[in-house]
């Protein structure tokens, strides 16, 4: 018996740490945490009456989210563009303005929120 937990534990630890040498250790912590605390304050907002709450508490609480996440793109692809300048670096300018314009179509989206997604 004692051998099959000693097993067990080997089989678990070396699980645990192949997860923590791929991208996988980052990306599963974070989705936890996650799924622990924001989550649960997208749906304690949800009006209890109507079939489609639940999903109109989600796309209220991804809504603001989407041109925030688009402006913070075309910064990054700004400051990329930029240090192509610097370089003098052709490929480094001209994947700053892709990600630039990558930005400004995300934000466009979450400025037209409504044209996509009835209210």
């Amino acid at each position: 018996m004692k051998n099959q937990i000693t097993n067990t534990k080997s089989l678990s630890m070396k699980i645990w740490n192949k997860l923590k040498t791929s991208r996988w250790g980052t990306i599963l912590p974070c989705a936890i945490l996650i799924a622990l605390f924001i989550a649960p304050s997208a749906f304690a907002a949800a009006p209890t009456t109507g079939s489609d709450a639940g999903w109109t508490s989600i796309i209220n609480f991804i809504r603001p989210w989407v041109g925030r996440l688009g402006g913070l793109v075309m910064v990054i692809g700004a400051i990329m563009f930029g240090l192509g300048w610097q370089r003098d670096d052709a490929e480094g300018k001209t994947r700053g303005i892709q990600t630039f314009v990558g930005g400004a179509i995300v934000t466009a989206a979450g400025a037209a929120w409504t044209t996509f997604v009835p209210a």
